[in-house]
This record gives C-alpha cells, structure tokens and sequence, in this order.
C-alpha cells in the first residue's frame, strides 16, 4: 500500500486497505496529474466480483474544502437529471454517452470522498480518453469545444426553461459563485488593480480614454443596478467548464463527437446556460493571449463584444486566423438551439455581455501577468458598459391592474419599509446560501447523524461567516446590521452545539444546544424581509432526543420562497408530528439536496424509501439508492420509455453496490430483492409500452423497499 500512501495520504490508504475484500481488490497502477483543484488522482488495476467487472478504475481523492461534501452526489445527480420526456425528439441518453459513471459507492475519508469511476474509453474501446487541455491550439481544439457546447444546449437542454425577472447584479453573482464575497481572492486582486476605486460606480482603466462602469461585485452603488436583461436562459450547467474537464479521443485522430465530461462537482439544474460556453471560449482565448500585441488584444476584445460572434476578414485583422476560427466556431455553437426557440438578438445578446463579464472577472485572479490581469478587467468592464446600452430598467413590482368592481387597490408600501429592507447584494447571496441551509438545518436537527454533524456544522459556519461579512461591508441600514446580529448568533449557537457534541456526556445539554442552533438558523432565514413568503408556512424539523427517544417540535415559521434557479419543491420539509404519533421524514445525509415531501399522489416519503439505519460505510450507496427510488416515485404517467430503461438499469447497479458495502452484514435478503427486480427489468425491450415499463419498475422498487424491514426489524421507527 505504499503508493497508495504516497498518493492520497495515510488517511485515504489506510480505507482503502479496510475496504478491499475477498470479493474486490486495487493495485495502484499510476498517478495522474490532479488539476488546479487539489484533488488527487490515481488509475489502479481492479478485481472485482459479477457485478462489477472492470479492469482498471479511476480513483478520485476529492479535494478537501466545501464542494467535497457533494461531489459525489453531485455527479450521480447529474446522471439522473433529465426531462420527463422530449417533445418528439431524440431519446434523453446525454448522462450515458457525456458523463463518466461512479463503480463503487464513495469512501468517506475524513472530512472528503474517495471515488471509484470508470475509465472513459473510446467508442471501440481502444484507446483512453485524454484532456482537451493536452490538445494543442488549433482548428481540432475548437472543433471539439464547439461540439461540447452544442451538445450541453441540444443533448443536455432539450426542456427550455427561462428566468425573466432576474436582475443583473443577481445574475453577475450568482455567475461568480463565492468570489462575489467580499472576502474573496477576486476582491484581494481587484483592490489590488483598482485600489480604492473598487467601491466606485466608474472606474477610468489605463490603456482606455473614457470612464468604464466597475465591472466588479463590491461598488458601493452597483452599475448594473436597477438593470435586468429581458430573459435568463436556465438549464443543467456544468459550471467549472475547461479543457482539463473535457476528455475526448485523439488517437490515432481527434474525434470531437467523443467527448465525456468529468469533475461535475458544481453542477446545477437550473443554472446561467451561457455561463459554460462563455467561460470555456476564454479559456481557449488564453492559449493565444500571450503571443497577441495590443492592437490585437483591443481587436479580440472588439470580436468578443460583437453581437454577430466576429465576422471580420482574415485580410483585415490583427487576429490570427486560427483564433478567428475558435471564436466562430464557439459563438455559433449555440445557434441551433437558439434559433429553434426563437431567441433573437434583443433577447440573447444582453445575458451573453452578462455572462462574458462575469468569466472575464473570474480570470483575473488566473492570469499572473499584470497586462493580461488588466486586459481581462478592461473587457469585464466593457461588457458591463455595453450591456447598460441595451439592458431593460428594473421595476420592483409588475404593473398595476385595474381592480374588480366594488373593490380597491391596495396602497403603496411606506417609504420606510424600502429602506429596511437588505442590500440587494446580501438579498441576493443569502438566496444563493437559503436551500442547502435548510437541508443542513434539517440534518443537524436529527441526533441520528450526528456522525456527520461537525462537517454538517463546518459548512453552515462557512456560509453564515461569509454572509456575516457582506452585512458588515454594505450599507449600515437596520436589516442590515439586524442581519449581521443573527449571522453571529448562528456562529455562536454551532459553536455551542459542537461544543455539547464533543462532551458527549451531557445529552440533556446537548439537546438544548441543539434546539437553540436549529431556532437561530430559522431566525436568519425565514424572516419575510429576506424572500420568505409569510402566506406560505414551512414546519421546522423535528427534534429527537437520543436519550430519551422522544421528540421535540420547534415553532413553526414562515418558509423563504424559492430563491432563482431553486426547485420549489426541494423548499418543502416534512411536517413534524406530535409526540407518541411520531413519524419523521429521513434527514439528507453527507450533502445530499433534500427530495420533494410526498406528493398529492400519496407517493412514498424517504422514511419509506430507506428505512434502515445509514452509517459512514454504506451511505453513499444508500443515498444513491433512495436517490432512483425517489426518481421512480416522481416519474408521471407519460414518462419517456428510454428514460423508464435507463433507471431501470440504474436501480439494479446502485442496489448491487449497497448489498457489496454491507460487509459484515446479511445481505441475502437484499440479493434475492436484486434478483426479483432484474427479472422484471428484463421483461421489457424497445417495444413495451412505456405504462408496462412504469409499472414493473415500481414493482422492482417496492420489492427493495422492503428489505430495510426485513433485515433491520428492530431498527425501524
């Protein structure tokens, strides 16, 4: 094990050690370069049992930060996000052909995940796949970047969705994620550049005549405020789109069609759809940055901003004509499906300049050169200016409509309820940050995984200080400082409740504790002032008393309505019961987005969906599996039939991953239910009616659920 203890550290090797078996064992064969994001990673010879068959598997040592907690169901999120159907199209089968599978169920190694994913192949199988980032500049690149974004709009989009109300600043920051905050490597390095200039509205940058709006997130008076671009084109997002996440053939040619994507760790559902091709454009613009002089550097700039995607002739321009290419080929990418829903330049062009100023920012801190650092400023800026050009003005509420006869309109809010309500900034970040508060609040509440709480804690302290510092450098304003008061509140209450947890001796303290941190979390999210809607209630989780086995219900509150780009329906949490008529809905485990609560239809809740107890060595199977067995719940009567056989094949592999990880465990009862199941999955092809499919893999679910009863009789609440 000693290369195994050079790669991934005594921690990781020593898991992996323990997890090997009679049935499976690894053999490190090499280490790969792990990219800019501190994951490692390593290809190991496999030995495996029936179900699992592959020679050689890709082990994925995820970075140790935030996004670690989520990775890996992250990536199977993204295998099962997909349309209910496709209106008279192809079948949906992009998460087959474009993304890599997962093996095993992740390995929890500290506070990250040890992943086991296949090898991505060639379609023959005979050569792996490499990263684009090992392609040199060119037409192959360009071709092969441009079939990526082609396919992520056509393949992976086909279920058109749209934001049209989303204000540019909210845009801008949710483009930039975490380096919106004011705390951020992008402040640091734009204070570094613009000094004190940075909270200015207008910044004058050397190399440029006239003033340009501040293209960054931290002005005191924002330029993009009051503006909104007429429509926000929302969909499945990769989100951290660059050549080293894209593998692809190019043995013994380059073939773009082949393409797989990996690192899905920031996918998204609803996510800015031009977010990916336009930072993925930029990164391919930096293979030829260094070698441009400036009257090239202006001219690029020039190409990026037009709103045809850059026509000018090769006789006429600075720009070579392998860069000229690039840029056709990847603004023209999108056009199909642009054109296909009517997407006309008045409507396309503003959130393109959106989104291209928010990428250009993103390279500031990537570039170590100080005139490129200040090129990319100088095009952030001037797309910020051209989008002011032909941006439309913000109204706060819709217009009025003339009221029913006999009845009359209500009054306009008071002045003073404008001026304590938040900064639209910390409005905004606080939307980014309110469902997976909720999910985390909804965790810690339940003593049951309570061997997850001090990572579950580790990630509500990091967003709450990062909110807690925007609130400290906005305007002064009563909500604001009122915000801040219970951002350190929380702080303080997580503080307290590790504190009990670490004693675990005092479990009277431990569940007072507990009650204030799940009170002081509620107070900062669901005040109405913050995009909670009052006319809409959101019971608080439930608290158990591990002691005494008892539970405890917290005052319920007003729920925060869906924050852009949210599922309304993973907002809503199980109600909590009285006591001694108790029945709690299954807290989400190890980062895991919480599922819709039963439906209308009288559909299973997760309590019935896993209903055995969850620990470190089988959570991520189980997650995996209450995640399809929830899918198959929600699937509608008209569901498409490649859809219904892919999750069919789905359900059987996950099933067959849990019984693998219940070492030491019965797991014949689970196989016989394996078996049963995959008799049914067999009894369908290409021609059954996608009713019959729908109903066998309800049946093959229901035979699953099952077995959490029969082996753990006892367990069962």
């Amino acid at each position: 094990m000693s290369e195994f203890l050079r790669c991934f550290g005594e921690v990781a090797a020593a898991e992996l050690e323990q997890w090997q078996n009679s049935r499976r064992t690894i053999t490190f064969a090499k280490e790969l370069p792990g990219g800019g994001s501190g994951a490692r990673l390593a290809f190991v010879y496999h030995q495996g049992d029936d179900d699992h068959r592959q020679h050689k598997l890709l082990l994925k040592l995820c970075a140790d930060d935030e996004g670690a907690a989520t990775e890996p169901l992250d990536l199977e999120n993204a295998w099962l996000s997909g349309p209910d159907y496709h209106r008279g199209g192809p079948a949906f089968d992009f998460p087959r052909r474009r993304l890599i599978r997962q093996v095993y169920p992740p390995l929890r190694v500290g506070s990250t995940w040890l992943m086991f994913l296949r090898v991505a192949l060639d379609e023959r199988g005979l050569h792996p796949l490499s990263p684009l980032s090992a392609v040199p500049s060119g037409e192959g690149k360009a071709r092969v970047a441009a079939a990526v974004i082609r396919s992520i709009f056509e393949e992976w989009n086909p279920d058109e969705r749209a934001n049209h109300t989303m204000p540019a600043q909210a845009f801008l920051e949710e483009a930039l994620g975490h380096r919106a905050a004011p705390d951020s490597q992008l402040a640091r390095t734009s204070t570094q550049l613009l000094g004190s200039a940075v909270r200015n509205s207008t910044v004058q940058l050397p190399g440029w005549p006239t003033p340009l709006p501040n293209p960054t997130p931290f002005a005191d008076r924002p330029p993009l405020a009051r503006l909104r671009p007429p429509t926000v084109a929302l969909g499945r997002a990769h989100y951290d789109l660059h050549p080293g996440n894209i593998m692809v053939a190019e043995k013994p040619e380059l073939v773009p069609d082949s393409f797989r994507l990996i690192d899905l760790s920031r996918f998204t559902e609803k996510g800015l759809l031009l977010r990916d091709p336009v930072h993925l454009m930029l990164c391919l613009v930096c293979d030829h940055l260094t070698g441009l002089g400036e009257q090239a550097r202006d001219e690029l700039a020039t190409l990026l901003l037009d709103s045809d995607g850059g026509t000018t002739s090769l006789t006429e321009s600075y720009v070579s004509s392998g860069l000229l290419f690039t840029l056709q080929r990847l603004r023209s990418a999108t056009d199909p499906w642009r054109l296909e829903r009517d997407y006309a330049h008045p409507d396309w062009q503003p959130q393109y300049l959106l989104a291209l100023q928010a990428c250009a920012l993103m390279f500031l801190t990537r570039r170590a050169e100080a005139d490129e650092q200040l090129w990319f400023l100088r095009l952030a800026a001037r797309a910020c200016a051209a989008f002011q050009s032909i941006a439309e003005p913000l109204t706060d509420h819709p217009p009025a409509q003339a009221p029913p006869d006999g009845q009359t309109t209500a009054q306009p809010a008071a002045p003073d309820e404008a001026v304590n309500e938040l900064p639209s900034a910390l409005r905004a970040e606080l939307a980014r940050h309110r469902r997976r508060l909720q999910h985390l609040r909804t965790r810690c509440a339940d003593p049951r995984f309570d061997n997850m709480l001090a990572d579950n804690l580790r990630i509500v302290v990091n967003r709450c200080a990062r909110l807690a510092t925007l609130a400290q450098h906005s305007d002064r304003t009563d909500a604001a400082v009122t915000f801040h008061h219970q951002c350190t509140k929380v702080l303080q209450a997580a503080e307290a409740l590790q504190a009990a947890h670490d004693r675990s001796d005092d479990q009277a303290a431990k569940t007072t504790a507990r009650s204030s941190f799940v009170a002081a979390l509620t107070g900062l999210l669901d005040s109405p002032d913050r995009g909670a809607t009052p006319t809409e209630s959101e019971p608080q989780p439930s608290i158990r008393d591990s002691a005494a086995g008892q539970h405890q219900t917290q005052p319920t509150a007003v729920a925060p309505a869906p924050a852009e780009g949210d599922d309304p329906r993973s907002l809503t949490e199980p109600a909590a019961t009285p006591v001694g008529d108790a029945k709690e809905e299954l807290p989400v485990y190890a980062g895991q987005d919480s599922d819709a609560s039963p439906s209308e239809r009288g559909e299973p809740s997760i309590a019935q969906v896993l209903h055995f107890p969850v620990t470190p060595r089988t959570s991520g199977a189980a997650v995996e599996l209450a995640s399809l067995l929830r899918a198959i719940d929600r699937l509608p009567a008209d569901a498409s039939g490649p859809r219904l056989a892919f999750l069919g094949q789905r359900l059987c592999e996950r099933a067959a991953s849990l019984a693998n990880s219940l070492t030491g465990l019965d797991t014949t009862l689970l196989r016989n239910q394996l078996a049963e199941s995959g008799e049914l999955m067999s009894q369908f092809d290409s021609t059954t009616p996608p009713a019959e499919i729908l109903q066998l893999l309800r049946t093959a679910g229901q035979r699953l659920r099952g077995y959490g009863h029969e082996l753990w009789p006892d367990e069962v609440d």
